[in-house]
């Protein structure tokens, strides 16, 4: 008893909820600790036919898990997950044999096996250490909810995951729907991080040909709590918009509405107008959302845009705010001589319009259209643009929660997207109403028809909505636009200079002849390759400012430091990458700059 009041000290410091939990809980003796044959305590229970099973060894619990350790190497760049507690030997051990930013979260299924544990063993080694995550597998959402300290490991090596059998199996059905949550998880960052690096080029492109359009918008910031405690409609393009439209044309006009841009079209071909419209994503095909709509239309219809976003897309609205991402190059240019507000891990565009409503105060937010799923076996609404398509017929699709208590298919990239959203919820004070009955769930939101969903909050339906947004931009100063083109221009031509003294360091540093894989960034060297001086690195940082606004356009070079450290000693292969991905990107770059800063000039 004497290790309980000093492991729960060190736990509630960390999970005081969880702490709280154990504390509590009176205990039903299904469970037993005894003395194994080495001394050490076991614990044993009964099974289904009331035969005694021991969960760890009997004979040595210790030298147990150590035997089930073998193979494993838990290296800085890797994470592990252990399903079941117990009384912590395998833990223990992992957490004496792993490198010290190699991340563990550890599972249990039995708040009366915690309650044993902190009471028979000293784990003030697993429960003060960072790097190590206790979680209650009666509450799943919050292993992913919290999944950040592991996920890069996801990306940088693998995830290892582990079990004492007997402990697995006592709680089978918990981990086993845990760990298909986590493996859906992985994939999806994985899927993520693939995406994001496929599209470089092209959002970098997007980038600077937005830099025009960048000096004529106003910040997000301008709209912060312009909707105050008033309702808002996000609304995207999934199927379930086509049986909305009729309720919507009749509070037309007199219900703000925030669309996506692919839901843009079906709602101006309904006499919809919304008051504003979100835009996010880089591929070509945003064009086509707004082909054939006529510019006297869109004049009226103010944009939220993110600077990576299609820039043809971008030029056909005349009144544009500009939003912060977490994309090094496009936060630096986005806050040149300015602060806009960050919204963090835009996934999609509909999550763009959520924030927005939310930056906007809106209260309730009313999501229409928004399925992340494919209720009727369809991808879009009516009438919405359709660039993308799925084979219903034979894709493998992950069934989830509806809002009518039954399943909707979707797909795994919408997976993550739904929970980014779930997160974003729960941080929102609002009341959040989705009217989506067969699309997918989204915890943190209630089911509600939209038009009682209209009649909540002080909606006035004999106000103009537009005549009041419009009085708000009105008030919004103008952009001084000479001032502007003074301040990127000169931005433009100090970025010109650093790429020039990067690509000379760049070309007196030897590279070897042989490249590291490209597909495995933690692939071992070949044998033969030669390390670039440590003393070229160094000159490099001699342009360090320059180099933090380029970070998240050398993935494979910080996804490799992501997972080693300095303390092992120069690293060859950190050296290699990072002049490697100099040298493809800076020519791509400093041609960006040049045409970015003539067109500039020729303003």
């Amino acid at each position: 008893m004497h290790y309980l009041q000093k492991n729960l000290m060190i736990l509630e410091q960390r999970k005081p909820s969880l702490a709280e939990q154990i504390a509590r809980h009176e205990g039903t003796h299904k469970f037993l600790v005894v003395k194994s044959r080495s001394g050490l305590p076991t614990l044993l229970t009964l099974d289904n036919k009331g035969n005694p099973k021991f969960l760890h060894s009997p004979q040595d619990p210790s030298l147990e898990a150590q035997s089930l350790l073998e193979g494993y190497d838990f290296r800085e760049e890797d994470g592990s997950i252990l399903f079941g507690l117990g009384l912590g030997y395998l833990a223990k051990k992992i957490a004496g044999a792993k490198a010290s930013n190699h991340v563990l979260y550890v599972v249990e299924g039995s708040v009366e096996i915690l309650k044993l544990a902190v009471t028979h063993m000293d784990l003030s080694d697993i429960l003060s250490n960072k790097n190590i995550h206790l979680f209650d597998a009666d509450s799943p959402s919050e292993i992913t909810d919290h999944f950040q300290a592991i996920q890069s490991k996801a990306i940088t090596g693998r995830i290892h995951k582990l079990s004492i059998p007997h402990l697995r199996n006592l709680c089978s059905e918990k981990y086993d729907e845990i760990d298909k949550q986590i493996d859906r998880h992985i994939r999806s960052l994985q899927l993520s991080y693939r995406t994001f690096n496929g599209t470089k080029e092209r959002r970098l492109d997007n980038v600077f040909h937005n830099i025009p359009f960048l000096q004529e918008s106003f910040p997000i910031d301008h709209l912060a709590d312009t909707l105050k405690d008033k309702p808002a409609l996000v609304i995207a393009a999934g199927p379930s918009l086509t049986g909305e439209i009729p309720t919507l044309k009749k509070c037309a006009g007199n219900a703000f509405i925030i669309s996506v841009d692919s839901a843009l079209k079906p709602l101006l071909d309904n006499g919809i107008r919304p008051n504003v419209v979100a835009t996010c994503e880089s591929h070509a095909s945003k064009l086509e959302k707004v082909a054939n709509i006529s510019e006297g239309v869109l004049s009226d219809i103010s944009l939220v845009f993110s600077l990576d976003a299609n820039p043809e897309f971008v030029e056909r609205f005349k009144r544009k705010f500009i939003i912060n991402v977490q994309d090094s190059l496009s936060s630096w240019f986005v806050n040149i001589n300015r602060e806009v507000t960050t919204f963090p891990n835009i996934q999609t565009v509909s999550k763009l319009g959520f924030l927005t409503a939310r930056l906007m105060g809106a209260d309730p937010i009313i999501l229409v259209g928004l399925d992340l799923s494919f209720p009727l076996d369809r991808e879009h609404a009516e009438g919405s643009p359709r660039t993308w398509k799925i084979d219903f017929e034979n894709y493998d699709f992950i069934w989830v929660p509806d809002n009518s208590d039954g399943k909707v298919k979707t797909i795994e990239s919408f997976i993550s997207m739904i929970h980014s959203l779930e997160q974003e919820i729960v941080n929102t004070k609002a009341r959040c109403i989705n009217v989506s009955k067969f699309g997918a769930l989204f915890k943190g939101a209630e089911w509600m028809p939209l038009d009682k969903a209209l009649n909540l909050g002080n909606r006035d339906t004999d106000t103009d909505v537009d005549a009041s947004f419009l009085a708000i931009l009105t008030g919004i100063p103008i952009p001084d636009s000479l001032h502007s083109k003074t301040r990127y221009s000169d931005a433009l031509s100090w970025m010109l200079e650093q790429i020039d003294g990067l690509i000379e360091v760049c070309r007196e540093a030897p590279l070897p002849d042989v490249s590291p894989e490209s597909d495995e960034i933690h692939a071992p060297f070949h044998k033969d390759a030669i390390a670039t001086p440590r003393k070229s690195y160094e000159s490099a940082f001699a342009y360090r400012d320059v180099l933090d606004i380029l970070t998240d356009y050398m993935p494979r070079y910080m996804t490799h430091c992501s997972g080693s450290s300095p303390a092992n000693g120069p690293d060859p292969k950190r050296f290699l990458l990072f002049f490697q991905e100099l040298n493809d990107f800076l020519p791509l770059l400093k041609a960006h700059c040049r045409e970015a800063l003539s067109t500039l000039r020729a303003q």
